[in-house]
């Protein structure tokens, strides 16, 4: 692909995402909000701890614990980049460094599209190239994503480099009929693989599938040379050494850093999320009483297989209305059947395949609700990529049973559906971001709402550095600075435990509640050892009376 194309592209994504960037003000959401606080709060403060508490699955001693104990530290480390290299906590500022990123996006679509069928003729390349894209410039619900501090980007950027790279390599290349010989670029295949395989687990927990993923070309390529009787020995070590050492050369520090922290490779509280029955208690006190195998088998068999087919469900909803934006999915599926042979096409099929049973299975709340859309982003230029060639090859179908020029169809319909393209981006970013009434965003609903706790508190003489409880606390401390804890999954037993534990006797609650806590809201008053103190509409102001 020539670079002229590449740097058409790029700008044209640094246009467009900018301009949506510019209208997006706040981080919106609690993903984008956590990486915004936790890099800035690492900036601002030299420690590397959080300001607030989101969940107990650690059992953290203070409100000012280890970050990134959940969540994978590569978006927070970002922003704080970012924030020391502008000397600013600015959000608009920030993120700057985000919006690069994925300004990379069109044009590595473009060269995907250019590589994934070699048999092609030239023009028809290029063509594919520009059309796929156009698409990444253009891309539907991810425009509002791709904008703030968050994972989506770099998973685009890593996962389609990691597909092209192992391609590039030989290492996507087994055939069962030839025989397989170890040479100096497999072996910097490996390593390479193994950098990528690191950076992606430093993104998400799910970039571990991306590690599993080269061990498996590691093994499927031994296993070739054992049955050709062909295999070597020092090869097959060297490959696999270079692969961890790739993949610890990123991610070794951070393994480091946990073992320091918490004794333990991985942070211990992520892995009880496996044993939850609903969402809520991922907010669960104390944790481990809640998520354990225990209560997951006394909730049932039926209900957690209920569960994971809802997830499931959920999961394919966002496969055909974000990645697909519904139109694209049957082409991308047409594509996809046209170049099945293809090493790419089968490894992204299998890497599919392994990350919507992850976060189907393994994950169903999480993946439901979220983890499975971060985590499939490794594949989305991949699915533009299929979405055009099964697009030219159903016109060329048409063509031929209709007569059609299947040139000038190709550049008449293929317009067409990037308008469409173009027009439904901006339908969804409207919705999402502006909303019915443009003077009061809807992207900025939440921290409106904030805005007039922190007014509230403020009325009570709460001073900022009294920590309050709250529904949300990374959004409430990017818009107000104070510190939070988390309303606990349980009842207000269980609320008023973790308040006076922590000092947070100032609650703050909305009708978004876990259903132990639901009639503090729907019935609001004073009532078992809480103090109704105002009431906003939409939020409530209680105080926790006495500590036990």
């Amino acid at each position: 692909m020539n670079r002229y194309r590449g740097y058409v592209l790029f700008l044209a994504a640094v246009l467009v995402y900018g301009i949506a960037a510019m209208i997006q003000r706040v981080p919106g959401y609690m993903d984008a909000e956590y990486y915004y606080t936790s890099g800035v709060a690492f900036t601002s403060t030299g420690q590397y701890v959080e300001p607030y508490l989101w969940n107990y699955l650690n059992n953290p001693d203070t409100i000012e614990s280890p970050a990134n104990s959940y969540w994978m530290p590569a978006a927070t480390l970002l922003t704080a980049l970012s924030s020391w290299l502008f000397h600013t906590s600015s959000f608009g500022i920030v993120r700057l460094i985000f919006l690069l990123i994925a300004a990379f996006i069109p044009p590595l679509t473009a060269s995907l599209a250019y590589t994934v069928d070699e048999k092609a003729m030239e023009n028809q390349r290029h063509r594919r190239a520009w059309m796929a894209g156009l698409l990444a410039v253009f891309p539907g619900y991810y425009l509002t994503l791709l904008t703030l501090p968050e994972t989506f980007g770099l998973y685009m950027v890593f996962g389609t480099l990691f597909l092209m790279l192992g391609n590039r390599t030989g290492l996507l290349n087994i055939r069962s009929t030839e025989k397989i010989k170890y040479c100096q670029k497999h072996l910097a295949g490996f390593g390479m693989l193994g950098v990528l395989a690191g950076l992606m687990h430093l993104s998400r927990a799910d970039g571990l599938i991306w590690l599993a993923a080269g061990f498996g070309l590691w093994l499927m390529i031994n296993n070739r040379q054992w049955k050709d009787g062909n295999l070597q020995t020092g090869g097959m070590v060297a490959a696999g050494g270079l692969l961890v050492c790739g993949y610890l050369a990123v991610m070794g520090w951070w393994l480091g850093r946990n073992f320091l922290t918490f004794g333990s490779f991985l942070p211990p509280g992520g892995s009880l999320t496996i044993w939850l029955t609903e969402y809520d208690q991922t907010f669960a006190y104390p944790a481990r009483s809640v998520l354990n195998f225990t209560n997951w088998w006394a909730g049932g068999i039926w209900a957690a297989l209920m569960v994971r087919l809802q997830a499931l469900w959920m999961n394919l909803k966002n496969l055909l209305g974000v990645q697909g934006l519904v139109f694209w999915l049957p082409l991308a599926a047409v594509g996809g059947w046209k170049l099945r042979r293809h090493n790419i096409v089968r490894a992204g099929f299998i890497m599919w395949l392994t990350t919507l049973a992850v976060m189907t299975l393994v994950f169903p709340f999480s993946g439901a609700r979220g983890g499975y859309l971060h985590s499939s982003a490794a594949l989305q230029p991949l699915v533009w990529v299929l979405a055009v060639i099964g697009f030219e090859e159903s016109i060329r179908f048409f063509s031929q049973k209709r007569g059609w020029d299947a040139s000038q169809s190709f550049r008449v319909l293929g317009s067409g559906l990037i308008l469409i393209t173009v027009f439904a981006t901006g339908f969804i970013y409207y919705l999402r971001v502006i909303g019915p009434n443009p003077a009061e965003p809807l992207w900025e609903q939440d921290r409106r709402v904030y805005q007039r706790m922190d007014a509230t508190l403020s009325q009570w003489h709460i001073g900022m550095d009294t920590p309050v409880m709250i529904n949300e606390p990374p959004g409430f401390f990017a818009a107000t600075g104070r510190k939070a804890i988390v309303i606990p999954y349980g009842d207000t037993d269980t609320l008023i435990q973790v308040a006076c534990r922590y000092g947070a006797r100032d609650i703050l609650v909305d009708r978004d509640l876990p259903k132990g806590l639901m009639e503090l809201f729907s019935q609001p008053g004073t009532q078992n050892g809480l103090e109704l103190r105002f009431d906003g509409g939409d939020f409530l102001y209680y105080f926790v009376r006495d500590c036990p």
